[in-house]
C-alpha cells in the first residue's frame, strides 16, 4: 500500500497514515489571521500549519482512515 501524503498551500507535506491526532483548536496565542492548529504524529512528533487547512486536511485523513 502506498503512503497517502496531504499538500498544505505554504507546500508541507503531510503523511496522512502516520497522523494520531489533529487538535482543531486554534492557538489563540498567535495574532489574528496566522492561527494555527496542531498534528500529532503516532511517533510523537508535532507539526503545526495554518488553521485554514483544518477543514481540506481532516476530509483528507478521514477518507485516508476510512478507506483503507
Amino acid at each position: 500500500m502506498t503512503k497517502a501524503i496531504y499538500e498544505t498551500r505554504d507546500r508541507q507535506l503531510i503523511p496522512l497514515d502516520d497522523i494520531q491526532h489533529i487538535n482543531a483548536r486554534y492557538n489563540e496565542a498567535v495574532k489574528d489571521g496566522y492561527q494555527t492548529l496542531t498534528i500529532l504524529y503516532k511517533d510523537g512528533m508535532k507539526v503545526t500549519i495554518p488553521a485554514s487547512e483544518y477543514d481540506r486536511l481532516k476530509a483528507a485523513w478521514e477518507v485516508r482512515r476510512n478507506g483503507r
